[in-house]
């Protein structure tokens, strides 16, 4: 996963916490640990961390993913 990339929110607990329209978001930071990668999502106006389990990538950098 890339900043840039278009992701969708797929815990289903999470998706509470940020009840956007078919929450979809986009990937604009990343903070690497030697422990854990999260990614900071922007939906909207609002924006969250979250890690690699909780989200599926729907496209790369605008393109869809094949």
């Amino acid at each position: 996963m890339k900043i840039g990339d278009l992701v969708k929110i797929k815990n289903i607990k999470r998706m509470f916490e940020f009840p956007i329209l078919n929450n979809v978001g986009v990937v604009i930071d990343i903070l690497e640990t030697k422990f854990d990668t999260e990614y900071e999502v922007r939906f909207g106006h609002e924006r969250g961390w979250f890690n690699l389990v909780e989200l599926e990538v729907l496209s790369e950098n605008g393109q869809k993913k094949k």
